[in-house]
């Protein structure tokens, strides 16, 4: 019973994390009034879509530093 309520609590925390992103942003700020996001994309991110919290992190404190992204 413990083991499920974790597992439900992970989940909600998971679906918390992700609440602000899609499948090209990784972190959406707002929307146009034609209902169209805008924010940060996976790929200015240099990160696959739904990357996890850690890997996100990294990029965001990469970005904040100006060091380059792998491949660049």
């Amino acid at each position: 019973m413990a083991k499920k309520k974790l597992k439900k609590k992970q989940q909600a925390e998971n679906d918390a994390f992700y609440a602000d992103c899609d499948e090209t942003f990784a972190f959406i700020a707002g929307y146009t009034s034609g209902g169209m996001p805008y924010g940060t994309t996976w790929e200015e991110l240099g990160l696959e879509p739904l990357a996890s919290a850690e890997e996100i992190d990294a990029a965001y404190e990469r970005q904040m530093q100006g060091t380059p992204q792998d491949g660049e």
